[in-house]
């Protein structure tokens, strides 16, 4: 199913996990459903036939036959597996690459059960040099995935022999007979990988350049554990623009109602996204949900870095470059809380500052409820549960608790949290872990920004920070444009200027071009 979304009717369709096309992932699982019924099929016919052709080894036969038996069950339960409904089609490929080793490892026990007559100077190039060559051709991978596998699989014809050695007394062959017999998978596991990957990269390129329908990707910008963001170009009007792409891995496995929860609250909340005008909002040209599962959103190329990188290179901000970045998203937040639409992820990592046109220092605020939309509605929960998502470092206290009735008071605390960055390059409270930092917010009473610094922080701004941070929501200002003018009123919003701003990024920072969000 495609999607014509967005103000240019872009058509776009992507495949699972943000990588191969559904029908090549279709096409994989079906191969090693069928690899595993051949599997089990070819293990029954060898069983049948050592039982006829070697009476005088009885003991054998019995050994060969758990073996034989084992590997029809693994063959038979793959290919149940493969046609489950249930499974996604990614895990498919995982249990496939499982498959593949032990396969393998099932393959190398049964050809050292008979032990090698007398007149046998080598054992003979082990079949499992062919197992490994049709799953590289069978199953694309990511070049991790595809040499942990098929390494893993030629390592077996050796482990085999340990284990038959140990378990069944199998005797030792001669250390160059183990050499040869291993080096002709090993060799066959290097050109699986390569094969693996080409297939894997074919159907990546194919995917993206077909699927992306109006836009070209360009370049890869970033990743991160929400997915990917690409520079691309829109192929009628040659604008550039930034494409994320949002994998809910999640969601894989969930159910069709799920996805469609998942889909609607998207869509709401890009919707609400695409209809802001502030210059301080970054602008969402596209959205959709693909077939698979994979979300995307196009957006405006930003130029710039962003506030986390930005206090790390260059080190805490003085107090009237601050006020002029937290003005400015003020000025974001402001129209977004009055179309009731409230970002709840506000961190120095989703706000850009850079350039806009000719103006410099200028703030963009990204992500608006977009990737929030997803994480709340993972399996069709929604917000009901009292589920916590966010960034932990700047998550209000009503968030950490998972309490009801966030609202646009909750992105003023985290506005708080930046501010208090900004100025002292440190967060608000310190902790070891995640859980640590949400109870600090819910308890710990903040100590003011001045305290954190040996730059003097002014009193105005000091305590307008600690107002943010407060437990209680009707003690913090209660909208963004109180925020604002009482920035505004601080002695300190008059050190910073447009002039200012040029002349700093001219001296400081000229190498700061084209930067986009990151996933």
């Amino acid at each position: 199913m495609k999607e014509r979304l967005g103000k240019h009717n872009t058509t776009v369709t992507m495949g699972s996990d943000v990588g191969l096309p559904p029908e090549l992932i279709n096409g994989a699982v079906k191969r090693i459903g069928w690899a595993g019924a051949a599997y089990a099929i070819c293990f029954a016919v060898i069983d049948s036939a050592f039982r006829f052709s070697v009476q005088a080894l009885p003991e054998k036969a019995s050994i060969f036959g758990m073996l034989t038996g084992t590997a029809v069950v693994t063959g038979v339960t793959v290919w149940a597996l493969m046609r489950s409904k249930k499974i996604s089609g990614d895990r498919k490929l995982v249990i496939g690459l499982c498959f593949e080793v032990v396969g393998a490892l099932l393959i190398a026990m049964s050809e050292w059960v008979l032990p090698m007559m007398p007149e046998e100077r080598l054992r003979g190039i082990s079949a499992v040099s062919a197992w490994v060559m049709v799953f590289g051709l069978a199953v694309p991978a990511s070049w991790s995935r595809a040499s942990l596998a098929a390494m893993m699989a030629a390592w077996m014809t050796g482990f085999g022999l340990l284990v038959d050695m140990w378990l069944l007394k199998v005797p030792s062959p001669m250390p160059g007979q183990v050499i040869v017999w291993m080096t002709p998978p090993m060799l066959f596991a290097g050109i699986a990988v390569l094969l693996s990957r080409l297939v894997y990269q074919l159907g990546v390129t194919v995917s993206r350049e077909r699927d992306l329908g109006s836009y070209e990707l360009l370049e890869k910008l970033g990743a991160g554990g929400m997915g990917e963001v690409w520079r691309a170009r829109h192929r009628m009007l040659a604008r550039e623009a930034a494409i994320k792409l949002i994998a809910p891995r999640a969601l894989a496995q969930g159910s069709a109602e799920a996805m469609e929860v998942v889909r609607l609250r998207f869509e709401r909340e890009a919707k609400a996204t695409a209809g802001l005008r502030s210059p301080h909002t970054v602008t969402i040209f596209d959205y959709g949900m693909a077939e698979s599962g994979t979300l995307y959103y196009v957006m405006e190329i930003v130029n710039g870095i962003d506030l986390e990188t930005f206090i790390e290179r260059f080190g805490p901000l003085p107090a009237g470059r601050a006020i002029w970045l937290l003005r400015q998203i003020c000025r974001s937040l402001e129209e977004a809380h009055a179309v009731g639409l409230t970002h709840r992820d506000i961190k120095p990592r989703n706000i850009m500052v850079g350039q806009s046109g000719l103006d410099n220092d200028f703030a963009k605020v990204l992500d608006f409820g977009l990737v929030k939309a997803i994480e709340d509605a993972e399996s069709a929960k929604l917000t009901r549960d009292g589920t916590t998502t966010g960034t932990p470092a700047y998550m209000a206290p009503e968030m950490a608790l998972g309490a009801d009735g966030v609202d646009a008071r909750s992105d003023l605390y985290a506005v708080g949290c930046v501010g208090y960055w900004l100025v002292t390059g440190k967060l608000v409270f310190d902790a070891r872990n995640g859980m640590g930092m949400l109870l600090a917010h819910a308890r710990e009473t903040p100590l003011p920004a001045s305290q954190r610094i040996e730059t003097p922080v002014p009193a105005e701004l000091d305590a307008l920070l600690l107002a943010c941070l407060e437990k209680d929501p009707a003690a913090r200002p209660q909208t963004a444009r109180a925020l604002r003018e009482g920035l505004e009123r601080c002695e300190a919003s008059r050190d910073w200027d447009e002039a200012r701003a040029d002349r700093w990024w001219r001296d400081h920072a000229p190498d700061l071009q084209r930067l986009t969000p990151v996933a």
